[in-house]
């Protein structure tokens, strides 16, 4: 065979095998872009300079929370995260697709604040309704609690009146009472518990008075759960000299829908017995009736949230005191 035939041959056998290695080399997926948005949970506002994860990639999100990140490879499921100063971080997986696609994100702050802002007519009261159950305390337990303790923080502004203050968790416990002077008032306490609050503000003064301020949820320390939702609140009575002629009076603030129980030791005079009077949030009388000894039988369930009343009168006597003990038992 000459060689030139043999050259040919040869070129051409080549040709042969360099195309079926061409036809049969596999073709990957192609690489993606992976664009998205940066939100905080609550406000639905943008995030700025959060640390965004695409697998091995990372970037920054800009002022309006946005990023990019190019050249992630496509067909797999790969890790993502954010991160961003005084947040909690996510974590989760991305299917990369290839070509571009849209990944939003939505991360809690540590810290969430609640405005707040009444004007209370004198000698009246305002209620703040605080839905806490729409944050996140977590995580949370079979009963919707949160295992941890969160640091909330009431700071009210000045007032020129005294204003009486009272904190109240959704058992119906009073976790603050005090009264804000001129100089506003601010405390902490900690709590696990989620859901519907209840800020009580009274104006004991003369003139019409505006207060605001802010509830502040700080989730960045946890605490042990010390201050768990118990499921019946024992509010302690002691009233031990109620003068001939004269009263005691008390207020409450009850949550509605939640069970309330009235156990009573009266003792003094001939007959131990007090007149009892309970009113509702409209200062109408829900129950007014002489009472006795050991009385445990006013139970009832609150029918509108906001302050009761609870008078116990001694008018009728004209020489002896009456002593009034017990409880006020709340369930939940």
């Amino acid at each position: 065979m000459k060689r030139d035939s043999l050259v040919t041959i040869c070129a051409t056998l080549l040709t042969i095998t360099l195309i079926g290695c061409s036809k049969s080399s596999p073709t990957g997926p192609s690489s993606s872009t992976v664009t998205g948005v940066v939100t905080d949970s609550k406000a639905g506002t943008p995030v700025a300079g959060a640390t965004v994860y695409i697998g091995n990639k990372s970037t920054t999100t800009d002022g309006s929370g946005s990023y990019s990140i190019t050249s992630v490879s496509g067909g797999v499921s790969v890790a993502d995260s954010v991160t961003a100063p005084g947040y909690t971080s996510y974590s989760g997986v991305t299917d990369v697709t290839g070509g571009n696609q849209t990944v939003n994100f939505s991360i809690t702050a540590l810290q969430q604040s609640i405005p707040f802002s009444t004007t209370i007519d004198p000698n009246y009261y305002s209620t703040e309704t605080l839905h806490m159950g729409g944050f996140s305390f977590y995580p949370p337990n079979s009963s919707g609690l949160g295992s941890h303790n969160v640091k909330v923080t009431i700071q009210v502004s000045s007032a020129a009146t005294p204003v009486y203050l009272a904190f109240v968790r959704p058992d119906g416990y009073y976790d603050i009472e005090n009264t804000s002077a001129g100089a506003g008032f601010s405390q902490t306490i900690t709590t696990n518990a989620a859901g519907d609050w209840a800020l009580v503000l009274w104006n004991q003064g003369t003139a019409q008075v505006t207060v605001s301020g802010t509830i502040t949820i700080d989730f960045s320390n946890y605490l042990p759960p010390i201050n768990d939702l118990a499921s019946t609140v024992k509010v302690t009575l002691n009233y031990p000299s109620i003068s001939a002629g004269g009263s005691a009076f008390f207020e409450r603030f009850m949550q509605a829908n939640l069970n309330y129980n009235l156990t009573l030791n009266i003792s003094g005079g001939s007959n131990n017995d007090i007149n009892l009077e309970i009113t509702n949030p409209d200062g109408n009388s829900v129950f007014s009736q002489r009472v006795s000894g050991t009385y445990n039988s006013q139970s009832f369930v609150a029918t509108k949230s906001g302050l009761y009343g609870f008078t116990f009168d001694n008018s009728f006597s004209v020489l002896a005191s009456k002593s009034v003990t017990g409880t006020l038992n709340i369930t939940h």
